[in-house]
């Protein structure tokens, strides 16, 4: 009985709002202007429907937040090959969850080789004794070589939360979501 009550009331509201006109933004259109934005690195668009708690948790020099503190050349590498399909939207009054299926560049994959090509060149004689800034540059040279010639993708199908508040889609930036745009591999154990 308080099920019936509930949809009957539900379908009141949706009514009185369809009959004054009111439409909003579909979840599925937020979805794809918010992936078209991480593609693209553009993250004061990211931040307009996104918690970026979990996303944004690194700053760097000029005091912007990218995600893991990468820089923006690193970024445009991780994200140049980043795809997505949208494959169900289950909408209604309040929120929506939108399933979809994420590829990227297999980061797990990219440590691997980063780490098998930067551990040989720090420890040569050559270089064990270079500064941290020289260090530094080394590594993000090694890490950029590796982004560039990446040819392993890894495809993550989730399910991302979107809630309808104060007249505006916000998308919940899990940590699944997060790792499936950056590539990194999601574990059932979790």
């Amino acid at each position: 009985m308080k099920r019936r009550i509930s949809i009957l009331l539900l379908l009141i509201v949706s009514l009185a709002l369809a009959s004054c006109g009111y439409s909003r933004e579909s979840a599925k259109d937020v979805m794809v202007r918010e992936m078209e934005a991480i593609q693209s690195g553009d993250f004061e668009k990211i931040r307009e429907y996104m918690n970026t708690d979990l996303l944004f948790s690194h700053p760097v020099s000029d005091g912007t937040l990218t995600p893991e503190g990468f820089d923006e050349e690193e970024l445009a590498l991780i994200f140049d090959n980043l795809r997505y399909k949208i494959v169900d939207v289950e909408e209604n009054f309040f929120g929506a969850t939108v399933k979809i299926e994420i590829t990227n560049k297999d980061m797990n994959d990219v440590y691997k080789k980063y780490m098998d090509k930067y551990l040989p060149l720090i420890l040569t004689e050559e270089n064990f004794y270079l500064s941290a800034e020289e260090k530094d540059e080394l590594s993000r040279d090694v890490l950029l070589e590796v982004l560039e010639d990446e040819r392993d993708y890894l495809a993550t199908t989730l399910q991302v939360s979107m809630y309808y508040v104060d007249e505006k889609w916000i998308i919940e930036a899990s940590e699944e979501f997060n790792k499936a745009i950056m590539g990194a591999s999601i574990s059932t154990q979790e």
